[in-house]
């Protein structure tokens, strides 16, 4: 085994995982992919106001808006969707965020997705 020297080694490198699941509200099969370190920064600070606390629906809404592919890894939803999708099924987003949590290995229990 070799020790990493060059970084394009590991930055070319498509780390993020996919999966497929079904969203009984929706009568629809939907997929999902890890986010990147990035992408969680960007979901936590839109998601907290200047007091540090955190806006459950809102973290959890843009969860689907940023785990939620296309077939090619693209976001089926943007920013923009953000209130529409807030007005969806509360279980759909809790189950389709609870998903993405779960792929991402995120530090959250079900127990806290189904609280928010």
């Amino acid at each position: 085994m070799s020790i990493v020297e060059d970084p394009n080694d590991i930055l070319s490198i498509d780390d993020r995982q996919d999966k497929i699941i079904h969203v009984k509200e929706w009568k629809k099969d939907i997929k999902i992919k890890s986010l990147s370190a990035g992408a969680v920064t960007k979901i936590e600070q839109r998601s907290t106001d200047k007091r540090g606390n955190l806006n459950n629906e809102e973290w959890l809404t843009r969860l689907v808006v940023y785990g939620v592919v296309k077939d090619d890894g693209t976001q089926v939803f943007q920013e923009a969707h953000m209130k529409a999708l807030a007005n969806m099924s509360v279980s759909a987003i809790k189950f389709i965020a609870g998903e993405i949590v779960s792929l991402n290995d995120l530090d959250i229990s079900e127990t806290e997705i189904a609280k928010k």
